[in-house]
């Protein structure tokens, strides 16, 4: 199984003592290019909000890696979007491409 990671590790500075923060990559395999797995990096956050952008009703978790299947290959606009516990809210969305 080949992992394609996108986009290219990064690193950001958080300023202390309290910051919400939201970032993930996602990965695709050889084997099976519509399943994807995304990783979720957010910091201080209570709770997450993935939505696929394909129309399949968001899903909420605080796992740090979620498996979404496609249907077809085509860009989709994902968004990941984080609460903390003040209820302050940051999203990060990327556009991707299924070929």
């Amino acid at each position: 199984v080949t992992r394609h990671i996108y986009p290219a590790p990064f690193q950001q500075e958080l300023s202390l003592p309290y910051d919400l923060w939201v970032n993930f990559h996602w990965a695709t395999s050889s084997g099976n290019h519509l399943n994807v797995i995304f990783e979720n990096h957010a910091v201080n956050a209570v709770s997450c909000t993935w939505d696929f952008g394909d129309g399949t009703p968001p899903l909420t978790t605080n796992a740090d890696e979620v498996t979404h299947l496609y249907r077809s290959g085509l860009e989709y606009n994902v968004t990941l979007t984080a609460k903390d516990s003040l209820g302050k809210t940051e999203s990060k969305t990327y556009k991707i491409k299924l070929d």
